[in-house]
């Protein structure tokens, strides 16, 4: 299982290198900003190689690992890291993130979308999520018949909810 952090960048949880690393980071260079592990979404996702241009988010969270190079293989390395991708084969992991109900609130709504179009729509940036002059709502709208498996996403969860509805109804 792998969460996804889907918070917006300025929001996302990070995680510390270890503090020996931190220490010679420090050493090196007193004013570094270096010290955070790289993040998933907020880090990898974007520097993916071109070869990855089209995959999704999810996909990549599903199914890809890091790995050190290997002599034999084609290298999936990242832009700017020293880190390479490597796909699994037997199964993909689940990815799980903090869901968000679209009926409490237009707030909530537009984080849900949010979320289902950084999971499911190819981007480098997350300027690149919303389309020009639309919210996340709007460009979901638009963008749902050329992105069938985030619109299949969309419509399990929400034939779930009303599940989940009805038997709270029941109970």
């Amino acid at each position: 299982m792998r969460f996804a952090d889907l918070q917006p960048s300025n929001n996302a949880k990070r995680v510390l290198k270890p503090v020996h690393e931190i220490s010679q980071l420090l050493k090196n260079n007193p004013d570094t900003e270096d010290i955070f592990l790289p993040h998933w979404v907020l880090d990898i996702y974007p520097a993916r190689p071109d070869k990855l241009q089209n995959v999704s988010l999810y996909e990549l969270l599903g199914w890809y690992e890091r790995e050190k190079l290997k002599k034999g293989k084609e290298p999936l390395q990242l832009k700017g890291y020293n880190i390479y991708l490597r796909r699994r084969t037997a199964k993909p992991y689940i990815i799980t993130y903090k869901l968000i109900n679209p009926q409490q609130s237009q707030e909530n709504k537009e984080l849900y979308f949010y979320q289902l179009l950084k999971l499911f729509k190819p981007w480098r940036l997350e300027s690149d999520l919303c389309l020009p002059g639309k919210n996340f709502y709007e460009t979901y709208i638009e963008e749902r018949r050329t992105l069938l498996e985030m619109r299949n996403y969309h419509e399990a969860n929400i034939h779930m909810t009303e599940q989940e509805e009805q038997t709270q109804k029941e109970i």
